[in-house]
């Protein structure tokens, strides 16, 4: 994460840090939906569509995929519902198998299959060819995001890559959020010392500062911080505040 950051400016950061707290409030699509217009304002983008996949293990359609469209044209949206492209996306293929970013040239020049060649074929006639896709998966209910970028210049420019990279996680909580599974609740796993340890943390405290409230010892804190963002399965420590704001296990 470190090595993202690096790269951006300091008007960046400041967008960033606006953009993750805009995320931990979404609640429904229209706070989805507005929280992506501000994304793709400050990128080359012509249109991001997001989805959440909430059983990867089965078969899937497009029409069962709850999703978020910000500029995607009607017509290309109506064709890919109708043929059930989704079946023979190799964009969804690559990010249910795991990938969390992708160049979308690159992935269409994997594709081997004639059907996904088909596909690509017919996505270029509507003026989609190239593009960022990126995602998450875990944390609420082990569903599987997606967020697909149009954009030539979006997919050569590392500083908005470095955005995307950096935001995907928050915006996998939010799409979570926004559509919330149709399985009971997941149980928490958190210990009472471990809500307390990651409120602090959501207060911005350090390690040092979360051992002197607490009297606890600085090590027994990181051990704390580790198994919570082990049990969330949270990439950060800022992560593993984020599923659990979205989770309803700490407060804001």
């Amino acid at each position: 994460m470190l090595t993202v950051l690096s790269k951006l400016g300091k008007d960046d950061l400041v967008l960033l840090l606006e953009l993750i707290d805009q995320s931990v409030s979404v609640r429904n699509s229209a706070e989805m939906g507005a929280l992506l217009r501000r994304l793709s304002g400050n990128l080359p983008t012509q249109g991001v569509i997001a989805g959440i996949i909430g059983a990867p293990a089965k078969i899937i359609k497009a029409v069962d995929v709850p999703f978020v469209n910000i500029g995607y044209s009607d017509e290309w949206l109506k064709e890919y519902l109708r043929n059930d492209y989704f079946s023979c996306d190799p964009i969804k293929r690559a990010r249910l198998s795991g990938v969390d970013f992708m160049r979308w040239s690159d992935t269409f020049a994997k594709a081997e299959k004639q059907v996904e060649r088909h596909y690509i074929r017919q996505a270029r006639e509507h003026d989609i060819f190239e593009g960022v896709t990126i995602g998450a998966h875990g944390g609420s209910h082990g569903r599987v995001s997606f967020f697909s970028f149009i954009g030539t210049e979006l997919a050569s420019d590392e500083r908005d890559q470095s955005v995307l990279r950096y935001l995907s996680p928050y915006l996998h909580e939010a799409m979570c959020r926004a559509t919330p599974a149709t399985i009971g609740p997941k149980q928490s796993l958190l210990t009472e010392r471990e809500i307390e340890v990651l409120s602090w943390a959501m207060a911005g405290k350090t390690n040092w500062e979360i051992s002197m409230i607490l009297s606890i010892s600085e090590r027994t804190v990181k051990f704390h911080i580790q198994n919570v963002m082990a049990k969330l399965q949270a990439s950060s420590r800022a992560h593993a505040v984020a599923i659990a704001l979205g989770e309803g296990l700490i407060g804001r």
